[in-house]
């Protein structure tokens, strides 16, 4: 097992070798108003007393790196941000997901209060979903999905760059500014949409999206704004997906419950 812990906060959550155990952090900001905890296990290693019931016959069936997310804070998780670091064909590579419940709308929630969550190198499950996973895992985990850490990696490191809160608490280094895109990919739907108002029928919708989409890519901002316009050119009704996007919502302010360990 490896732990890293500094005070009362969460700085990272590593797993070194040959995917051993995690760890338990804890973060308290007296000034925040809420106590977030969270554990992190990995599932090839844990104790088949530490995992669900319902998963004990598929954790063997599941990706390599795959790792259990506890909540036992009474805030919602909405993003996990888990970086996989091995050798591979004498190689070190990376992997890195961003599990970002914000893009979705209305969001749910990657982990909710007091509950569990699975989360893979392909993909992750709620805890309300682990018996259906049970019968089928495949159909929750991808088992025809890309490979992203291949069958000879060795010395696999898990390193948790982030989680964060529905409240806009921070846990970890977050060296990818992770805050800073949800919010400049919020301002880039909000500027799509005031473009494509919500007066036309879902053709004319469809068609300006398709406009939109097309459009060359300058930096991050028009990227998202892309991207947000191909999804409503494909949707079948863009007109009801729009009003599902005008009710996501992203917290007022992020908050680092940490910042003195961020690169």
């Amino acid at each position: 097992m490896f732990a890293t812990m500094f005070g009362r906060k969460l700085l990272n959550a590593l797993i070194i070798g040959n995917l051993t155990c995690l760890m338990t952090a804890y973060a308290q900001n007296p000034g925040y108003g809420a106590t977030h905890t969270v554990k992190v296990t990995m599932l090839s290693n844990a104790r088949p007393a530490d995992l669900p019931v319902q998963l004990s016959g598929v954790v063997g069936r599941l990706p390599r790196g795959s790792f259990i997310v506890e909540n036992h804070s009474a805030v919602p998780i909405k993003v996990v941000i888990p970086i996989w670091t091995f050798f591979s064909a004498g190689e070190k590579k990376q992997v890195r997901l961003n599990f970002d419940d914000y893009w979705a709308s209305p969001s749910p929630n990657a982990v909710d209060p007091y509950s569990t969550a699975v989360f893979t190198p392909r993909a992750y499950i709620t805890e309300k979903n682990y018996a259906k996973a049970s019968t089928s895992p495949e159909h929750f985990f991808g088992d025809d999905s890309p490979q992203r850490i291949p069958t000879d990696a060795s010395d696999i490191v898990l390193n948790v760059d982030c989680v964060i809160f529905s409240d806009g608490a921070i846990l970890g280094p977050d060296t990818m500014r992770y805050s800073e895109v949800i919010r400049e990919r919020r301002s880039a739907l909000d500027e799509l949409l005031q473009e494509l108002g919500d007066s036309d029928t879902d053709d004319a919708l469809r068609a300006k999206s398709r406009v939109l989409s097309g459009q060359p890519v300058s930096d991050d901002f028009t990227r998202h704004k892309h991207s947000y316009a191909s999804l409503i050119a494909r949707s079948p009704s863009p007109s009801a997906l729009i009003r599902q996007l005008k009710l996501s919502e992203i917290p007022a302010r992020f908050v680092h419950l940490d910042r003195s360990h961020l690169k």
